[in-house]
Order: structure tokens, then C-alpha cells, then sequence
């Protein structure tokens, strides 16, 4: 068997374990970080001892290409703004090198067709990647993986994207998990910080509907552009003895009335199906009247085994009504469009409450969901 064969052989591999499937929503990838703290997934270089292997196949080094810069950057990006970003792939060798395949680890990411494209001995070709965040706010990170004939170790390409609304939270987590064995649980109380992007000043109106806790000293008659707000994790435990998923500050913006902020602790992990995957497992309804209607998205991967939803319920009495529903053919992710509408007597103020979704597989999964009522939000 030839290394030739062998890069076949392991461009098959890439493409059938190259791909996270879940890793767009953040919840799967945190999922065994609930449990325990220090697990990641890396990709390691042929120094390290890392790559993809093939029995009785005799590994030689990575190919020589060099890619300029070593990370591909989106930067700062909102939920649904698709962004586009490239590398340059640079042959540093004298030989012309023939790109097999390219394959992001993530369905969020699309990559230029370079399959088969030659780069020229000292030339480069460049390698565009597109980004789709989707609902999704925090630290998105990925990776391209790239492989060149007569080459069986992978070319690993980190790619990184902070995806924000105009008013963000810093940490976009709180890791309040387990310490090990016989070890406290750490980040329980803490400080987060909500700032504007742009600069411009607002107020905090509540913390998962609480009044806020204001680091330092604080001002109600002049509002800001940054704050410093402290929490206690144990004052949002909830009637069921858990943590919320999500910490929600809410603000007096109108383009971010809602910011939340991940809770990573064992008892705030939601239970998964593995026949139901989303791209997002939460839902930000934002600000709304009593009597007033929101519309928003949700997508779920492998259409083909999970179907069209059937059903979206929920306790508030709130109407759930879904309104469009297509499948991305190269994807296979259904895209869901709905309207929640609020009840005329709905109780003003923040809720937070689950949603349950169905499948027409007959797989269900519930995941939550905040809004605010407020009767100020009705229309002039």
C-alpha cells in the first residue's frame, strides 16, 4: 500500500468523523463540561504524536503549507450576520501540492471547493470560509481540516468568530462546575460585565428579574456604557431544585432587551436527544406587549430522521403558531420560522419558561425560553 492510497483512505475518515454535528449550538460541546471541567478536544501536529493514522501505513510529516495568518478570524459578528473570512494556503516547498479535500468540523461553516486544486511550488491559493452564527452569541470557535495528496497527516486551521448584539456579556459562560472529587464548586457567585458596542449609555433594568446587585458605586440617574454586576447563583435556584440554563440581565435597549449568559453547572444541563438536534437549544423572545406577537427562528439538523415539528408548546398559555418550514438540501438542517403570541391578560414582567418542542419522528425535547412583558412595548 502506497501513501497515496493511504491519504484516500483517510480523506474518507475526514469526512465521515470531521464534522461536529451539534457543535453549532454550544450546548452539546459544553454538555460533558457540565459534568466535569478540563475535557477538550484538540488537534494535535505530527510532533505531538497526533493525526489521523492507517494500519500498517508509515506516516510522514505534515504537508508544507503554511497558512497565513494561522488563525482564520470572523471577528465581532451578530446573531444571523453571515460572515466571511479566508487564509492563505502558502506551499513552502518545491514540489506542487494537490488539495484532496477541505472539511470544517462544524455545519455552521461552509468552505471554498478546493478539491483538487494544485498549489504551485512557493505559490499559495486562498481558502474563503463562511460563517452562519444563527442564533447563537459567545465565542464560536471551529476547525477546518485540510488534506494533501501523498500526505496522511490532516492540516488543522482554527477559526474563531465572537458573535455578539449590540449590548454583550463578558464571560459569555459562568463554568460553575464541579472542582473534583471532595472540591467545592466553583463560580457560584461572581461578576459579569454588560457593555454597549457602540459606546452609547443604558440602563440595567434586571438580572433574570431581579433587581440588579451593581458592583462599586453605582448612579440610577446616570446611565452608562459599561456595568459591573455581581451574582449569587443560589438566588435563581428554581422551584424544581435546578439552576437556569441561561442568566438573563435585561436591559433598556430596544435591539437588546434580553442578554443571556450560559450556566454551566451539573444542575443546570438540559437533557439532550440525540433524535432531536438544534441549532440553538434556547429561544430569546425578547420584549413584547401584553397582547402583541414576536416572531422567531429555530433550525434543526438531520431533517431527514427528526422530520418537520409538529407542535411547540408551553406553560404560559402563550400561542405557539408555525409558520414556515424548508430544509436546506446540501445542509439536511430544517429551518423553522414561528409567532409566539402573548395573551391580552398576560402577566407583565420577565418570564422564563420551558418550551416544548415535537417532532413528526416522534422525538420531543423541551428547551427554555425568556421574555419580558411590558405593557410600555405596545405601539403608539
Amino acid at each position: 500500500m502506497t501513501i497515496r492510497f493511504a491519504s484516500v483512505l483517510l480523506c474518507s475518515s475526514l469526512i465521515l468523523v470531521g464534522c461536529d454535528r451539534d457543535s453549532g449550538s454550544s450546548e452539546a460541546a459544553s454538555q460533558n463540561g457540565d459534568q466535569q471541567s478540563g475535557s477538550s478536544l484538540t488537534a494535535t501536529s505530527p510532533e505531538g504524536g497526533g493525526g489521523l493514522l492507517t494500519p500498517g501505513v508509515d506516516m510522514s510529516p505534515i504537508a508544507p503549507i503554511r497558512v497565513v495568518p494561522d488563525i482564520l478570524d470572523w471577528g465581532l459578528i451578530a446573531p444571523y450576520q453571515e460572515a466571511t473570512a479566508s487564509v492563505r494556503l502558502e506551499n513552502v516547498s518545491d514540489q506542487p501540492m494537490k488539495i484532496l479535500t477541505v472539511q470544517p468540523s462544524c455545519k455552521c461553516t461552509t468552505v471554498d471547493s478546493l478539491e483538487g486544486q494544485v498549489i504551485p511550488p512557493k505559490g499559495f491559493v486562498e481558502l474563503e470560509a463562511v460563517l452562519d452564527p444563527q442564533t447563537n452569541t459567545g465565542t464560536r470557535k471551529t476547525v477546518i481540516r485540510v488534506l494533501i495528496d501523498g500526505y496522511s497527516n490532516v492540516l488543522s486551521i482554527n477559526a474563531q468568530a465572537e458573535i455578539s448584539r449590540p449590548i454583550r456579556a463578558t464571560p459569555t459562560f459562568i463554568n460553575a462546575v464541579d472542582a473534583g472529587e471532595g472540591g467545592a464548586v466553583r463560580n457560584m457567585t461572581g461578576t459579569v460585565q454588560i457593555a454597549s458596542l457602540d459606546g452609547s449609555p443604558f440602563r440595567i433594568r434586571s438580572v433574570h428579574g431581579m433587581a440588579p446587585d451593581h458592583a462599586g458605586e453605582f448612579d440610577p440617574e446616570n446611565p452608562k456604557n459599561s456595568y459591573t454586576l455581581n451574582y449569587d447563583l443560589e438566588n435563581f435556584l428554581q422551584p424544581d431544585g435546578r439552576y437556569p440554563r441561561y442568566l438573563i440581565f435585561e436591559t433598556d435597549r430596544a435591539d437588546s432587551p434580553l442578554v443571556e449568559v450560559m450556566v454551566r453547572h451539573r444542575m443546570s444541563s438540559p437533557q439532550l436527544n440525540r433524535n432531536f438536534k438544534l441549532t440553538d437549544y434556547k429561544m430569546n423572545l425578547g420584549r413584547v406587549a401584553p397582547g402583541g406577537s414576536v416572531e422567531a427562528a429555530l433550525g434543526v439538523h438531520e431533517a431527514t430522521t427528526t422530520g418537520d415539528l409538529i407542535q411547540i408548546t408551553n406553560e404560559l398559555g402563550y400561542l405557539i403558531e408555525l409558520l414556515d418550514q424548508s430544509v436546506d438540501e446540501e445542509s439536511d438542517d430544517l429551518q423553522v420560522q414561528i409567532r409566539v403570541t402573548v395573551p391580552e391578560d398576560a402577566e407583565p414582567g420577565f418570564h422564563y419558561f420551558p418550551l416544548q418542542l415535537y417532532a413528526s419522528n416522534q422525538s420531543q425535547i423541551s428547551i427554555p425560553a425568556f421574555i419580558r412583558v411590558d405593557p410600555a412595548s405596545a405601539a403608539p
